[in-house]
């Protein structure tokens, strides 16, 4: 996997992790944004509070991205399915021309969805 693609302009997207269930301190995470194509667009660790905060590229024609949140391990070998595989969840956002602001996307952390935290 390279680096993270950066475009002339770039649009910010919040992430929330929130912890919905009684259990314990949800481990060490990244969120990750990937283009329809598979291509690493931004890479961020997730702060104590549960937030990051990714930077998209946008292009004349608008893309669909891929929001990965996922245990911090050794991502830089790792493709998009064996992130899943080991654990992490994703989500859609549609990325179109112009835009100015995307709104926060929202994560909620369970134990069954990450594992034993």
């Amino acid at each position: 996997m390279t680096g993270p693609i950066k475009g002339d302009r770039q649009v910010p997207l919040e992430i929330n992790a929130i912890r919905t269930d009684a259990g314990g301190e949800a481990p060490p995470l990244t969120a990750l944004a990937f283009s329809s194509g598979g291509a690493l667009l931004d890479r961020q660790r997730v702060d104590d509070k549960g937030n990051a905060r990714l930077s998209l590229p946008l292009s004349q024609s608008g893309d669909m991205i891929r929001v990965l949140l996922t245990p911090v391990g050794d991502e830089e070998k790792l493709d998009v399915g064996e992130l899943l595989r080991r654990g992490g969840i994703d989500a859609h956002v549609a990325l179109r021309p112009g835009a100015e602001k995307l709104p926060p996307l929202r994560f909620e952390l369970t134990a069954d969805i990450l594992g034993p935290l």
